[in-house]
């Protein structure tokens, strides 16, 4: 995929708006827990947007298929350990016999667009590429409304979990809105461990619609 990644980040939100229009999504699904709770038979929040995004990386140029829910492995040149990297989506384009991956996509849903799409996803990507995996960029889209009229849990804040630093922060969380107050958590997060993020796009769809999500600080 020969096109800058800024320009391709730009074609993969115009795609994305495209189908999550057409597609008519419940404003639940975006300013809430209400279909990602595992307190509900219809878990369908995370399936549903994964199938938007999906046909929003198929319509890319060059894009000639799309593998879902993939199990990627590099082995460490030191030890020959085993890196595993589970992205949702690969998008492949045609070589010779086979596919060459040309981007990576992940979505998170409502209740894990939190601390842990560093620590899971990005950190999970870089000791991938650090192990011998193949460099391409990498789109992950996560769900982080300015203000949300429902309860938003804080998850994971139990000593040496994903979100400790946010124990007992749910008024704030109340206050500021998910995007402004997970927002302020992974800037902060970056100026005490930066990590390489220039193959790397954030998409924000809590809104209703994707917007990218400039999380360095």
């Amino acid at each position: 995929m020969k096109k800058k990644f800024s320009d391709l980040t730009k074609i993969i939100i115009n795609n994305f708006d495209t189908s999550l229009k057409s597609a008519n999504v419940p404003p639940l699904f975006f300013n809430s827990w209400e279909h990602c709770s595992s307190t509900r038979r219809d878990v369908f929040c995370h399936s549903v947007f994964l199938s938007i995004l999906n046909d929003a990386v198929q319509a890319l140029p060059n894009v000639s298929q799309t593998a879902v829910d993939v199990r990627l492995t590099s082995r460490s040149p030191d030890d020959g350990r085993i890196v595993k990297w589970q992205p949702d989506i690969v998008a492949l384009s045609r070589e010779r016999e086979g596919y060459c991956p040309v981007l990576y996509a992940d979505f998170e849903s409502p209740n894990s667009s939190d601390l842990r799409i560093l620590a899971k996803d990005i950190e999970g990507y870089h000791r991938w590429l650090d192990n011998g995996g193949r460099r391409v960029p990498y789109i992950l889209v996560v769900v982080l409304p300015d203000r949300t009229e429902e309860h938003w849990p804080l998850r994971y804040t139990g000593k040496s979990q994903y979100n400790s630093v946010v124990h007992g922060r749910g008024n704030e969380l109340k206050e500021l809105g998910p995007k402004k107050f997970w927002l302020d958590q992974f800037r902060q997060t970056l100026r005490k461990n930066p990590i390489d993020l220039s193959d790397i796009s954030i998409i924000n769809i809590g809104n209703g619609f994707p917007e990218l999500l400039k999380i360095s600080p």
